[in-house]
Formats: C-alpha cells, structure tokens, sequence
C-alpha cells in the first residue's frame, strides 16, 4: 500500500521509497496455499492501522493513494 501508489512514475521505478509492504510466511514455497483466518484477521487490521495512521486511502490504488498487491 503507498501513499503515492498508481501510475505516479516515482512509484514505478523506486516503489520502495513510496510504499509499505507486507510479507506472509507461509509454509509453500510456491505461494499456493492460502493465509490461516487468523492471518487474514491480524493483517487486515494491520493494514487499516497502517492505512489510517498514514492518511492512506483504504481502496484500490489509483494516482494519488490506495492499497494494490505485489504482484
């Protein structure tokens, strides 16, 4: 998630400077299985905690601000 997320060119060519990242350990080494509820529970709050303590905003990123995955 990052305050400047979307097309923004700053992002796109140094998105470390402008964003917040996330990383779940799971136990595949091929990323197939799925987050536990208990995962998904404690970074959803996580991510509002982050978002509102941040003035991120809590949708899709577009130019300016939002939440978007690594993908």
């Amino acid at each position: 998630m990052g305050k400047w997320g979307g097309h923004n060119p700053n992002w796109v060519r140094k998105p470390k400077s402008y964003t917040i990242s996330i990383e779940h350990v799971k136990s595949q080494t091929d990323n197939s299985d799925i987050l536990t509820p208990q995962q998904q529970q404690a970074s959803f709050a996580l991510v509002k905690d982050i978002c509102q303590r941040n003035g991120i905003g809590m949708h899709d990123a577009d130019n300016t601000t939002g939440i978007t995955g690594h993908f």
